[in-house]
């Protein structure tokens, strides 16, 4: 099997493009102090084709969550779903061998949604899906969606059907779900 080495930067000109533009879209973002249903819409175009191709897009796109208030409740929803969309995409299914999300990568999301006086109400939700949709995620995240009261272990092993969700950090034998 191929190790996993968790999503960090992928290479290439149309990453350094969106790389350059996701810092001017949060530039303008936090100039402005909320976000609207038109700039949700702009950076859905910028960047769902391709989706974050680096950490420090995961980590602009976790600041403007916490930094930056929603025009209204239905700007928060689209706001909610493309940052969880994003962010999934990016550890669950960016990085080789896809659907895992390994220990280095789990412990960056928990130290970047903790940040700043603890996870907002879209990064649990950004994790707790995670959970859901990995073939097996380190065992960091599954304590972060427990303790933050975000999933119950009966939802996150519900959620697997029974499949393996837990590597245990230095080689131990993953949780496997019952």
């Amino acid at each position: 099997m191929e190790q996993h080495t968790g999503p960090e930067n992928k290479t290439g000109e149309a990453s350094n493009m969106i790389h350059d533009d996701l810092r001017r879209f949060a530039d303008e973002i936090c100039e402005a102090g909320a976000m609207t249903a038109a700039d949700v819409k702009r950076l859905s175009d910028l960047v769902l084709e391709i989706g974050i191709s680096a950490r420090e897009e995961a980590d602009v796109l976790i600041a403007l969550d916490r930094a930056v208030k929603r025009a209204d409740e239905a700007v928060e929803a689209a706001w909610s779903d493309l940052f969880t969309a994003l962010l999934v995409d990016f550890a669950v299914w960016g990085a080789r061998p896809t659907g895992y999300v390994d220990g280095k990568t789990a412990r960056w999301l928990v130290t970047a949604a903790n940040a700043c006086g603890g996870p907002s109400e879209n990064a649990r939700r950004a994790i707790a899906q995670m959970v859901r949709e990995a073939k097996r995620v380190d065992e960091t995240l599954l304590v972060f969606v427990m303790r933050r009261g975000v999933m119950r272990l009966r939802d996150v092993l519900e959620a697997e059907g029974g499949e393996e969700v837990a590597a245990r950090p230095e080689g131990k034998s993953g949780a496997r779900a019952a």
